[in-house]
This record gives C-alpha cells, sequence and structure tokens, in this order.
C-alpha cells in the first residue's frame, strides 16, 4: 500500500485540495485499486475560499473533481463522510464526499445505531448520503505510540469499508469499479429503502457475495446436497431476494402428503434456509417453491 500525506495541520486552504489531486494522481500511476480517505473540506481559514451546501453536486470542489477523476480511471474511492451531524451546522457531508462515483461513509455505533456526530443530509443534486455505514464509534486501532486504543470519527469508519471492498475486489478481480460500487450499495442492509441518515446501510462481506453470485447465476435457486447423504439438511439458496421474495416452501412425500409449509425470511445478508429432514425416512420426496416470480418443483433423495 501507500501513504500519502496531503492534510497540512497548520493551517486550511484550498492548497490542501491540490495535495490530495497529486497523490491521487501519484496513486493512479503506481497502479492503486482503492483510495481510503479520511479527511473532508467546507470551511478555510480564509474566508473567502469557503464553500457552501449548494456546491455539494458532485461537479465543484477541486477535491471532489479528483476524486471523479479517479473513479473514470477505474480506482474505487472510500471517502470519510465527516464528523458533521447533530452538533454542526453543515450538518450533511464534506467535500469530496459528495462525489458522484464513490462512497462517503457515515458512522454507527457498536449495537448499529447510528452515530450522533455521523453525516445527516444528501447533497445539493438530490443524491442519498452517507452512502454506507461502519463502525466509527468506539474503533479499535493502532495510535502513534503503538498502542491498541478506541477512537470515534468517520475516519474511522471509511477504512473499514475501504478494506472490506478491497477483499470483495480480490476475490472477484474481474468486475469493474462501478459493478463493485452497485454491489456493494444495492445489498446493503438499508438497499430497500435508502435515507440520508443511515444511506444504503450497513455492508458485509456475505452480502456482496450473494449479490454478485445471483449477478452470475442462470437459475433462481438451488437446493442441495441432492440426494442428501452425510447430511439431514437440505440447503436452499435464493440468489436474489428481490426479485424472488415471498419465498414458499412445501415438501411433499411421493403420494402427496404435506411434510413442510414454510414461509422464507431472506435478505442479502442471508439468503439460504436449512430445511430439516431428520426425522424423515429414506426416499424420495418433492419439493415445491413458489416466489413472487417464479415456480418450481424438485425431486429430492434421501438415501
Amino acid at each position: 500500500y501507500l501513504l500519502f500525506v496531503t492534510e497540512d495541520v497548520r493551517y486550511e486552504y484550498r492548497i490542501e485540495e491540490y495535495h490530495w489531486l497529486i497523490a491521487a494522481e501519484k496513486a493512479d500511476s503506481a497502479g492503486v485499486d482503492v483510495i481510503s480517505s479520511s479527511l473532508g473540506y467546507n470551511i478555510f481559514d480564509d474566508p473567502s475560499m469557503n464553500y457552501d451546501k449548494s456546491q455539494l453536486d458532485g461537479l465543484t470542489a477541486v477535491i471532489t473533481r479528483a476524486g471523479q477523476k479517479a473513479a473514470s480511471k477505474g480506482i474505487l474511492v472510500v471517502t470519510s463522510g465527516g464528523n458533521t451531524g447533530l452538533s454542526d451546522p453543515w450538518e450533511t457531508v464534506l467535500f469530496p464526499g459528495d462525489i458522484i462515483d464513490g462512497l462517503a461513509i457515515g458512522s454507527i455505533t457498536t449495537d448499529n445505531t447510528l452515530s450522533s456526530f455521523s453525516p445527516r443530509g444528501g447533497t445539493a443534486d438530490g443524491r442519498i448520503k452517507p452512502d454506507l455505514l461502519a463502525q466509527g464509534s468506539g474503533t479499535f486501532l493502532i495510535n502513534g505510540t503503538g498502542s491498541i486504543v478506541t477512537s470515534n470519527g468517520t475516519s474511522y469508519s471509511a477504512p473499514l469499508v475501504a478494506g472490506m471492498a478491497s477483499g470483495v475486489w480480490q476475490a472477484y478481480p474481474n468486475i469493474n469499479v462501478y459493478d463493485l460500487l452497485d454491489a456493494l450499495l444495492k445489498s446493503s442492509t438499508n438497499s430497500a429503502n435508502p435515507d440520508n441518515e443511515r444511506g444504503y446501510g450497513i455492508p458485509s462481506y456475505r452480502a456482496v457475495k450473494n449479490y454478485l453470485e445471483a449477478e452470475e447465476s442462470n437459475v433462481w435457486f438451488v437446493a442441495y446436497p441432492n440426494p442428501l447423504e452425510t447430511t439431514d439438511f437440505l440447503r436452499i439458496k435464493v440468489f436474489d431476494p428481490i426479485v424472488d421474495n415471498n419465498v414458499q416452501l412445501k415438501l411433499f412425500d411421493t403420494l402427496g402428503k404435506p411434510l413442510s409449509d414454510e414461509n422464507l425470511s431472506i435478505s442479502w445478508q442471508d439468503n439460504e434456509y436449512f430445511l430439516e429432514m431428520t426425522t424423515l425416512p429414506r426416499g424420495i420426496y418433492i419439493l415445491n417453491l413458489q416466489s413472487s416470480s417464479n415456480f418450481s418443483q424438485v425431486k429430492i433423495l434421501k438415501l
């Protein structure tokens, strides 16, 4: 990895945005795939440089435009949303958190509630921000003296998402940055109803993996192992819980006697159901699966 220090703590001027731009350009030349950025701008020591909320459009601030340029080169940009929540008049994300093809990260506590400092509110052009959430309250980190401590801030939640995204990309090297963004957003916990407090929710590796597998699958479900030989549990995986929601499972014997009738609760986070067949004797069974979009009937053999 490469570490670039673009922030000058002695002052706050727009020149620091150009420092970030140069660092991003250098990162691109070195073949970087993911940028994790823990800084943000809105107010400067020279008031004439200040931004206002109407400029949160993904097209105005130098640092945002630099991030967007990095995205166009295939780099995933993950940035801290800013600690501008309930106690800050700004309240919403800082620049470059208004990036269009990148991620601004908010913060949650250890019990998944929204941190008080997590940014709230979208962009000037009506886009959802923050994009995703990760733990930024009581986050474990190594401080400057090498000690393991906890601290608070979206500067600590953003690297968690960047690290997870890097792992996903390593597992699925053939997807591009837009595929990765799509998978991260659409598989997160709040993706069905995103808002300007929790964004698209909390991402997870399992959910992203399930989403990408659904993209590649040409069937709507699998039931396995079939035949059952070394286990008494039939695993039923529904690939796309958005297309195929409200799944009803029915199991019959060969005489048509109903043995099981279940409504499956599935999501991107958990799209598998374990059907216990311990008490059933060896033989052939008929599995019916009905979703909002599909119906299938499968013979199941228990040895």
